[in-house]
């Protein structure tokens, strides 16, 4: 049996960003009424209806607060929350600490990767291109669940056995030839002056998401960028693609990307 997944960021700096605002008050949880919809999406396409009716706002919140109280380490001032939701409409969250925000996480959505310093916002981390292609599998590529057979496979095959892995990532594409995601991410690229993602035809995991918006910056060869959705803010600017991009015409297996920290 599997569950939905979704994750979230607690982090105080969030209170600062009126973006990040509910219901015109400040909330120190990233994007949270976006990751409400993202379950109950998930729950319908699942008809999961228990489960579908368990989601709420006030659910959630009180849900990520109880992890947040119940970590047993030294108190941190930022944490990544992992929220679960099973068939029956059990929600479950575990909170781990991470490193605070220092900068308002939609600034890389504003930077130019061909102008712009890589390691504007962060150091380097490294990007693997899949061996073989990954073919939709779904409902368990279409939403989050924590069924991650074809995700587990991938960094596998290029070394990446450990999930926790965070400075490294695998870049997955159909059978053909289209870009569609990372294991733990997606990707936009930079064309035309403007991000843009891949459609979700091409068989990518959609990401949570405000209007108006772009994702975080990672440069692959200088053009695409990673959307961290557990730390930060993952925005996106200008319509998608009408065509996935394609994998570039060269060999490659490894390439060096910026994440912001």
């Amino acid at each position: 049996m599997y569950d939905l997944l979704t994750t979230t960021r607690c982090d105080k700096y969030l209170e600062r960003l009126a973006w990040n605002n509910h219901d015109g008050q400040p909330s120190r949880y990233l994007l949270l009424e976006f990751h409400v919809d993202r379950l109950r999406e998930a729950a319908v396409q699942h008809e999961w209806p228990d489960a579908q009716s368990a989601v709420s706002y006030s659910a959630l919140y009180d849900t990520c607060q109880a992890a947040v109280a119940s970590y047993d380490g030294e108190p941190a001032d930022a944490y990544k929350i992992r929220i679960t939701l099973s068939r029956t409409g059990l929600l479950t969250a575990v909170a781990s600490p991470v490193s605070p925000l220092k900068f308002d996480p939609t600034s890389p959505s504003f930077s130019k990767p061909l102008t712009d310093s890589a390691t504007l916002y962060g150091p380097a981390m490294t990007l693997f291109l899949d061996t073989e292609p990954t073919p939709p599998s779904g409902l368990f590529t279409s939403t989050k669940t924590t069924e991650r057979t074809v995700y587990n496979a991938a960094r596998e095959r290029v070394g990446l056995l450990q999930l926790s892995s965070g400075d490294a990532d695998v870049l997955l594409y159909n059978r053909d030839e289209h870009i569609t995601e990372a294991s733990v991410s997606n990707v936009a690229f930079y064309r035309s002056h403007r991000w843009v993602t891949p459609p979700l035809v091409s068989g990518c995991l959609p990401g949570r998401r405000p209007p108006l918006a772009a994702p975080t910056q990672t440069h692959i060869r200088g053009s695409a960028w990673r959307n961290y959705e557990s730390q930060h803010a993952p925005r996106r600017l200008g319509p998608p693609l009408q065509q996935p991009p394609r994998l570039p015409p060269w060999p490659y297996h490894r390439l060096i990307g910026a994440p912001p920290d």
